[in-house]
């Protein structure tokens, strides 16, 4: 056991060092940076109405450009990175010491969860401070939020490094990532557009309305963001029963997908 978690951390500690030694990271931190101070000195400067709570602003900023962009990055991260290590040959390197499927697995879902923790502290270090010397107060929630976000993060690396097992090709890895999002997308907009139909006005399309619902249903177990919808709705009626399952529902997901990772790299092995 000790050997396993030595094996995990060494793992870690090499992916999360080669990412901050990167450029990469530091230009989705400016990016993230300086959409965010743009947005809050547009909205900052327009929102004069002492009646609307200008704290949002800040909410809305984190949500929709750090979390977002993080989103977006460490997705990519996540999905190329098991791919990346089998196209370099460096895993089977790797697997001649104490490693093995169970800490490989672990080590990389730990290190892209320190990534993040790393992006968020240096974003709120600046975003936090510029809010308040324009008179912008942090939210009530919003530490509520950023914890949801770190699951939210989490469920988003799992199920990337699942992705990743799948294929030994990093190209291969994205496409399966970018087929995953359009397959979510596409289901949500038949549902919308078949919901627009009158039901009874053709049997067909009633079959059809049938089986997008159902698929829609199914979709909302693999969406990460349903988990974090669930946290979302649970920060505003401040049901906090509401908001720690939605924290339970992301920590089994995340599980789920980390455990099917090992089995599958168990199954296939390191060099397919």
């Amino acid at each position: 056991m000790n050997d396993r978690l030595w094996a995990m951390y060494l793992i870690g500690r090499r992916d999360f060092a080669e990412t901050i030694r990167s450029i990469g990271i530091y230009l989705i931190i400016a990016l993230s940076l300086a959409i965010s101070l743009i947005i809050l000195y547009i909205f900052g400067n327009a929102v004069d109405d002492p009646s609307v709570d200008r704290s949002q602003i800040i909410n809305f900023i984190f949500m929709f450009v750090v979390v977002g962009i993080s989103i977006l990055y460490l997705a990519v991260n996540s999905v190329t990175s098991i791919a990346k290590e089998k196209s370099d040959k460096t895993i089977e390197v790797l697997f001649y010491g104490p490693v093995d499927e169970i800490s490989f697995i672990a080590g990389k879902y730990l290190s892209r969860i320190c990534l993040y923790l790393f992006i968020l502290f240096i974003t709120n270090l600046v975003i936090l401070p510029a809010g308040l010397l324009m008179g912008i107060e942090i939210p009530g929630d919003f530490i509520k939020i950023t914890i949801l976000s770190v699951f939210l993060i989490s469920c988003i690396i799992s199920i990337g490094i699942f992705l990743s097992t799948l294929t030994s090709s990093v190209s291969g890895s994205i496409v399966l990532l970018i087929g995953f999002f359009i397959i979510l997308f596409v289901i949500q907009l038949l549902a919308g557009i078949l919901g627009l139909i009158p039901i009874g006005m053709d049997s067909t399309l009633d079959i059809l309305r049938d089986i997008v619902v159902g698929l829609l249903n199914a979709t909302k177990y693999i969406s990460p963001l349903e988990y974090f919808g669930i946290g979302g709705e649970a920060i505003g009626s401040g049901d906090t029963g509401k908001y720690f399952l939605s924290i339970l529902y992301s920590t089994v997901y995340s599980l789920v997908f980390v455990l099917l990772s090992t089995g599958i790299l168990m199954r296939r092995g390191i060099k397919q």
